[in-house]
């Protein structure tokens, strides 16, 4: 079975180590090429266009952003 390989990225602080500070960010690994022993690909952010930005707790609306409108 051909599939993408997903891949979650979590960071965390040092000074607590028992949640992420950030994340899961999900990702899907691709292109994936083997030389040897050793494997290299890329990742890609997985449905980028439905991703909130800056901030994942955020929602824009064409209430808060007029420009938003077409």
């Amino acid at each position: 079975m051909r599939e993408y390989i997903s891949v979650l990225y979590r960071e965390y602080l040092n000074s607590d180590l028992t949640e992420p500070a950030y994340g899961p960010v999900e990702f899907e690994l691709r292109e994936v090429k083997m030389v040897g022993t050793s494997l290299s690909g890329t990742v890609v952010v997985k449905n980028l266009q439905n991703k909130r930005f800056p901030r994942i707790t955020k929602n824009y609306d064409y209430v808060q952003f007029p420009s938003l409108l077409p």
